[in-house]
């Protein structure tokens, strides 16, 4: 059992956040100076999930952000770098080494399939397919929001489906297995059979 620390694991993220960093010009300094134009800003995914489960993140974890400007905003909070268009209707550019993801969260997949989901953090941590990444950190004030099924995931070290609905089953799947052989997490039946549906 891992028990999760709130106010030790939003330290760890602000920590992350301001060493990730350019010419002493950190990650967190880069959204935060652009609030005004980004609006609220998310971080969620696996850096909040490896915080949780280790304490720090890999060199090679990347950042990814949920912004409610528009993508006219983020296109002009991104003109100084060399980004391109994700897959998943999103940003993509570097810095301090590392990748950073960002998205309009109007141009979120489940966000724009399912519209009725409450206010912006209670939506957002329905959203994702797993569990173990149903945790969102708000930049502009530091808060936390972890959902019930991170938590228990995270303290069991299982990882399960929190949103099946989901454009890449198969990209999913190919998650499920890699965060079970290199994070070391289990993976509940319902998962299990997912995994096989999709990958055989």
């Amino acid at each position: 059992m891992i028990p999760i620390n709130v106010n030790e694991l939003k330290t760890t993220i602000l920590h992350l956040l301001q060493n990730v960093s350019e010419e002493d010009f950190s990650l967190f300094d880069l959204f935060k100076s652009n609030e005004d134009l980004l609006g609220e800003i998310y971080l969620f995914g696996g850096v909040i999930r490896d915080c949780a489960l280790y304490g720090n993140i890999s060199s090679e974890s990347d950042f990814d952000f949920v912004v409610s400007a528009s993508s006219e905003d983020i296109e002009k909070f991104l003109q100084y770098f060399d980004y391109k268009k994700n897959k998943f209707d999103g940003y993509r550019f570097f810095f301090g080494g590392r990748q950073v993801d960002i998205w309009a969260l109007d141009k979120t997949w489940a966000l724009k399939r399912r519209r009725n989901l409450g206010n912006v953090p209670s939506s957002l941590l329905k959203t994702t397919f797993f569990t173990v990444d149903a945790a969102i950190y708000r930049l502009n004030d530091g808060m936390l929001f972890l959902s019930k099924n991170f938590v228990n995931s995270i303290a069991e070290g299982v990882v399960r489906i929190n949103l099946e609905e989901n454009p890449f089953p198969k990209f999913a799947a190919l998650r499920a297995n890699k965060l079970n052989k290199e994070k070391g997490l289990d993976i509940d039946k319902k998962l299990f059979d997912y995994i096989k549906k999709h990958l055989d």
